[in-house]
């Protein structure tokens, strides 16, 4: 059953930013279908996950003195850890001390002081322990009304008689329309959009 993404708090506060009346009911099963839809799609176009949460991650060193990771911003404290071991134990031996490189927040990336991580050739040599991802405190208001805009024009277009859903197996698909996404959703995917990186 679909839900209200946390970041967008509830039905109400979708309702209210793509500009439904909050007493007209009978779309509200269409309107969270979108919601998490659209959401998700955000969130595959950004390459990221949105929605603050614990994270353990894997990447290839490739010889290089930083390391750009998946989901920002990071949270610095004590949930944060970082190994680089091409043997792939993890031991306590291969854990990076912290004061031998910089996490930029905000940016989600890792600096070192001056030396290079190993290349693994592939294999995913450094494994990273983090808290990462927004609240619905502290989520960009372009993030939310880019989403926002997304959804309003995907409700409007099945609203207009638009095939929006498609069946798809035994779910239900809904329909992207690249070419027509709304202006603040493609600057909110150019803002938030992730680093390139060589990890899935």
């Amino acid at each position: 059953m679909a839900s209200i993404p946390t970041l967008l708090v509830n039905l109400a506060a979708v309702k209210r930013g793509i500009g439904v009346d909050a007493g007209m009911t009978d779309d509200d099963t269409l309107i969270t279908e979108l919601a998490e839809a659209v959401y998700e799609s955000m969130e595959d176009k950004c390459g990221r996950n949105f929605l603050r949460a614990e994270r353990t991650e894997y990447y290839d060193g490739e010889g290089a003195d930083f390391l750009l990771l998946k989901n920002r911003p990071v949270d610095t404290g004590e949930t944060f850890s970082l190994w680089d071991d091409t043997s792939l134990e993890w031991d306590a031996d291969d854990l990076i001390d912290a004061d031998d490189y910089e996490v930029k927040a905000d940016e989600g990336i890792v600096v070192t002081d001056g030396w290079k991580f190993h290349n693994g050739h592939g294999q995913r040599n450094m494994k990273v322990t983090y808290t990462g991802g927004f609240t619905a405190a502290n989520v960009p208001g372009l993030l939310v009304r880019g989403i926002l805009a997304w959804i309003a024009a995907e409700y409007h277009r099945v609203s207009q008689g638009a095939h929006g859903v498609k069946s798809e197996g035994q779910g239900q698909e809904k329909i992207v329309y690249d070419s027509e996404l709304p202006v603040l959703t493609k600057a909110a995917i150019t803002r938030f959009r992730n680093h390139e990186r060589s990890i899935a």
